[in-house]
C-alpha cells in the first residue's frame, strides 16, 4: 500500500479538498473491519501517522458506542441486624 500510494498521506480535507502532505507511515482500512471492511487491497490506503491515530480513535469510540453496555447487577448486602 505504501509503495502503491508513493508514501504519501491519501488524507484529503473535507472543506477544503486538501491532501494531507505528510509522509505515509502508515496502512489504513478505509471501511474498518467492525463495519465489515475487508482486508482487499481495494479497501487499504496509506495514511500518516497523526491522520491514522485521529481516524483510529474516531472508530474506537464509534466501535463503543455500538456495543450495548451491561449493566451489572450487585447482589444485595444482608442486614446483619435483622
Amino acid at each position: 500500500m505504501l509503495v502503491r500510494d508513493g508514501r504519501a498521506c491519501q488524507h484529503v480535507r473535507t472543506d477544503t479538498q486538501t491532501p494531507c502532505l505528510q509522509l505515509a507511515t502508515h496502512v489504513d482500512h478505509i471501511v474498518p473491519a467492525f463495519e465489515g471492511g475487508s482486508d482487499d487491497v481495494s479497501n487499504l490506503r496509506a495514511l500518516c501517522e497523526y491522520h491514522h491515530r485521529r481516524k483510529t480513535a474516531r472508530e474506537a469510540n464509534r466501535a463503543r458506542s455500538a456495543v450495548p453496555r451491561r449493566t451489572l447487577h450487585r447482589p444485595r448486602r444482608m442486614n446483619p441486624y435483622l
